[in-house]
C-alpha cells in the first residue's frame, strides 16, 4: 500500500526485488538486492546524478499507479465472477 501511495505522489521508488512491490512496479522505478547495501548505494547516487531518470521514473510511476485505481481493480473482479 506505501509503494502504491508513493505512486500517486509521484515520488520515485527504490525498492527489494524479494516483494511484491517489485511486482507493482514493474519498471517505473529501481530494485535493488535485499540486505545489499551497495546496490542501494548505487542506486540513490543515480538518481542523485542523473536527473534525466527522474523525469523518466516519474512519468512511468503515475502510470503505473493508474492500473492500481480501485474502479479498474472491481471491474476486473466483476469479470472474473
Amino acid at each position: 500500500m506505501v509503494i502504491l501511495e508513493a505512486m500517486c505522489a509521484g515520488c520515485e521508488i527504490i525498492t527489494t526485488n524479494t516483494t511484491g512491490g517489485a511486482e507493482i512496479l514493474e519498471n517505473a522505478g529501481l530494485l535493488v538486492s535485499l540486505n545489499d547495501n551497495n546496490d542501494l548505494k548505487s542506486k540513490i547516487n543515480l538518481l542523485i546524478n542523473v536527473p534525466e531518470k527522474i523525469k523518466f521514473f516519474r512519468s512511468q510511476i503515475l502510470f503505473q499507479a493508474k492500473k492500481y485505481n480501485w474502479l479498474i481493480i472491481i471491474e476486473k473482479y466483476i469479470k472474473l465472477l
